[in-house]
């Protein structure tokens, strides 16, 4: 089966349940393990190491923010909503498994469900699971291929909810001290909606990125100080309300050690493996620090994420199966 074949496949699956089952049956050979919560199913693949290596977890997960009913291929490129995230980190995880080295570590896939609610699907594995592992290494980075985050958990800072009614593509991503994390489409007053949280554990800093944000987009705020409520009126319309409250915060740096890893693995391809900056939420990695895990997010070479312009090139998924086989087996 082509990568084209096997993308649209997923792609195209009816549910969760359904993606699962191509996942099996392009990993024979592997232990399967269904891992069920509230809302979803994870599926954990596994197989006994040849050799003596670091255990790394690596995950990606298996929902997107879109249904990826307009994807096309075209030019060695899949574009359109969903096209990416992260059904490019799926892929890349599937084609390493299939072409496993024959000296290997312990291998360890976990595909979650739910991130795009929230990480629901990685809070649960990680709030239960009992088993060691030297690294958790999430493949859902979006950017260029050989680079990464660091995965920050903020749990003690300050954050804000409120609805983009104008299309998730017109609010920009974070800074190095601000995360913006896009949520689920829903419909506000007859138009679509996406929620957004953003996050940053200076306060200052927060506000100093929303000023510019409600300058850029032509908002003006008006605080409601008893509801402790903005509202945010422009000429995009009405945006929501926002909601702050204070969460915690684990540097994802804590993870110097998995970097140094990856950065030796990587320069015999020819990549000089950097993180470029912290992403602080919206990644299954994110909890794996929060749960005592060396943490970091791989890029899956996704451009333009939820956005209408997403996508990912067949390459970038190939070069990116080659890479996680480096970390998985000795050559």
């Amino acid at each position: 089966m082509t990568l084209e074949s096997l993308y649209f496949e997923i792609a195209t699956a009816k549910n969760a349940r359904a993606v699962l089952d191509i996942i099996k049956k392009e990993t024979v050979g592997y232990t399967h393990k269904e891992i069920p919560f509230a809302e979803g199913v994870d599926l954990l693949v596994e197989k006994a190491g040849t050799e003596k290596l670091p255990s790394i977890l690596f995950t990606a997960h298996i929902d997107s923010l879109e249904n990826r009913s307009d994807v096309i291929f075209k030019d060695g490129s899949f574009t359109g909503k969903g096209a990416g995230d992260d059904i490019a980190g799926v892929l890349a995880l599937i084609l390493a498994l299939k072409d496993l080295p024959e000296k290997h570590g312990d291998v360890s896939v976990l595909f979650t469900d739910k991130e795009e609610k929230g990480c629901l699907g990685g809070i649960a594995f990680f709030e239960n699971n009992t088993k060691k592992y030297d690294a958790v290494i999430s493949v859902d980075g979006n950017g260029e291929i050989g680079k990464g985050y660091y995965a920050d958990y903020l749990a003690l800072g300050y954050q804000i909810n409120f609805y983009d009614r104008v299309g998730y593509f017109h609010i920009p991503f974070g800074s190095e001290d601000v995360s913006v994390n896009r949520g689920d489409l829903k419909d506000i007053d007859g138009k679509s909606a996406c929620t957004l949280t953003i996050r940053c554990a200076d306060k200052n800093a927060l506000e100093k990125w929303f000023k510019k944000l409600s300058l850029d987009l032509g908002i003006f705020i008006t605080p409601d100080e008893k509801n402790r409520e903005y509202f945010y009126k422009g000429k995009y319309g009405k945006m929501g309300v926002v909601e702050r409250r204070r969460f915690g915060y684990i540097g994802g740096r804590n993870s110097q050690n998995v970097v140094e890893y990856v950065k030796k693995t990587f320069k015999k391809d020819g990549f000089d493996f950097e993180c470029v900056k912290s992403l602080k939420g919206g990644s299954d990695a994110t909890y794996a620090l929060k749960y005592g895990y060396p943490a970091l997010i791989l890029n899956s070479g996704v451009k333009n994420a939820h956005t209408e312009r997403e996508s990912v090139s067949e390459n970038d998924i190939l070069t990116n199966a080659k890479l996680i086989k480096r970390l998985l087996g000795i050559f």
